[in-house]
């Protein structure tokens, strides 16, 4: 079996110096998602979801603007606006939706493909 792998430096200006992992898997109309560091799995990565949402939309052929992640967090949904993409942070973590309450990103280059 096949499995597709993206490698993307979310908020990096190199290649290979990005962190944090994401792994998502379709599941119903959307996808699950989760976060790795070297150590554990976190509980939420703003810029980890907005790679995501944007191999989604971009890389898998799935033709939509907005792109939901069922996390250890809750739902989060990701909007594609132009070519910014648009995190919107779950209720109920004031100190984690104070950093990434509508995170914008812009990709400079396309995500490579392994």
């Amino acid at each position: 079996m096949r499995i597709p792998l993206f490698q993307v430096d979310a908020f990096a200006d190199r290649l290979f110096t990005g962190n944090l992992t994401a792994f998502f898997v379709a599941e119903g109309s959307g996808y699950r998602l989760r976060w790795f560091t070297p150590a554990t799995e976190v509980d939420l990565c703003g810029h980890a979801t907005l790679a995501s949402a944007y191999v989604v939309m971009n890389c898998l052929g799935v033709d939509r603007d907005v792109v939901s992640f069922q996390t250890r967090s809750g739902e989060l949904t990701v909007e594609r606006r132009g070519d910014l993409y648009v995190l919107d942070s779950p209720r109920g973590r004031r100190s984690a939706a104070r950093c990434i309450r509508g995170s914008l990103m812009r990709w400079e280059r396309s995500p490579l493909r392994f």
